[in-house]
């Protein structure tokens, strides 16, 4: 687990002043068109569809000073059945909070950070974890050692179209951390742990 692992964004996104610190404003707008035939494996079956999904991303970073920061990102996608088989058109919609959390790093010139709120919580391998989870997070770092220790509970739905929290995550309290040694720039040693 590291801070917003894999995300990759533009060198240059636009930033304003606000309140004379900078605001980052982000995102990215994804169009997938498909078609499914004979998804059932049945050709005898009216089951072809073809959908158009839409996925827009806005992402506002604001950095208060070299050790505070928040972070938003939110998605709106739209999923229609363009066509079916069988006639019977459906669709998706729904506007989801993916992350909304804050960042005190390096407190009192420590070694430590804290982040409190919904954040992705996932290894570099995404072997065990891959996911956006409402948490509290520390972790420490030096030139060769790295570790981190995070407390996840959902605490509501982040979806416009669902009230609920799903059943599988429903009252479940996750605790997991992650330490890694770095002797050398290729070589590392690495322990999780998940509960």
């Amino acid at each position: 687990m590291r801070i917003n692992p894999g995300d990759k964004r533009p060198a240059d996104q636009f930033k304003a002043d606000v309140f004379g610190h900078p605001l980052t404003i982000g995102g990215a707008y994804e169009l997938e068109p498909r078609y499914v035939e004979d998804r059932r494996l049945d050709p005898r079956r009216d089951d072809d569809t073809a959908d158009v999904y839409q996925d827009m991303k806005l992402e506002l970073f604001y950095q208060w000073s070299k050790s505070l920061s928040f972070f938003v990102q939110s998605d709106v996608y739209y999923d229609p059945e363009v066509y079916t088989e069988s006639g019977l058109d459906q669709y998706e919609a729904a506007i989801k909070l993916t992350q909304a959390w804050l960042l005190m790093h390096q407190i009192l010139d420590s070694g430590f950070s804290l982040q409190l709120g919904r954040q992705r919580m996932a290894d570099k391998r995404q072997w065990w974890w891959n996911d956006e989870l409402d948490s509290a997070r520390i972790y420490f770092g030096e030139d060769t050692l790295f570790a981190e220790l995070a407390i996840a509970k959902e605490l509501g739905s982040k979806q416009s179209d669902q009230d609920f929290i799903d059943a599988v995550s429903d009252r479940v309290v996750r605790l997991m951390g992650d330490v890694i040694w770095q002797w050398d720039p290729k070589q590392n040693l690495s322990l999780f742990f998940l509960s």
